[in-house]
């Protein structure tokens, strides 16, 4: 992997978290979403692959997008890509900048 393809990553995940946070904003469905951007997501908040680490940024991610009682709206993917992984990773560090509560229509 080359620098070019690192930027070709990088604007892929800057992409994928703007797109979640524009269809967090918009209320859209989750069966609306792209299904790439909807495992993504659901990886984002999968507690049962996560160092913990990761854990406590999942939980805290829920709280900040669903409040209290965050349920899993979105199951993993099986298998997920290391493209999944990454987007997810960013989805988790990136989306706290949302609203605060933003998910809370999907529950």
């Amino acid at each position: 992997m080359d620098r070019a393809d690192i930027e070709r990553e990088i604007l892929d995940e800057e992409h994928a978290l703007a797109e979640v946070c524009t269809l967090l904003a918009s209320r859209r469905p989750l069966e609306a979403w792209p299904p790439e951007l909807r495992d993504a997501f659901g990886l984002a908040l999968d507690e049962a692959a996560a160092s913990p680490t990761e854990r406590w940024k999942i939980v805290t991610l829920r709280r900040h997008l669903f409040g209290a009682a965050a349920p899993a709206l979105v199951a993993a993917p099986a298998g997920p890509s290391g493209r999944d992984r990454r987007r997810a990773e960013r989805l988790r560090d990136g989306l706290v900048s949302c609203r605060f509560r933003a998910g809370r229509y999907l529950v």
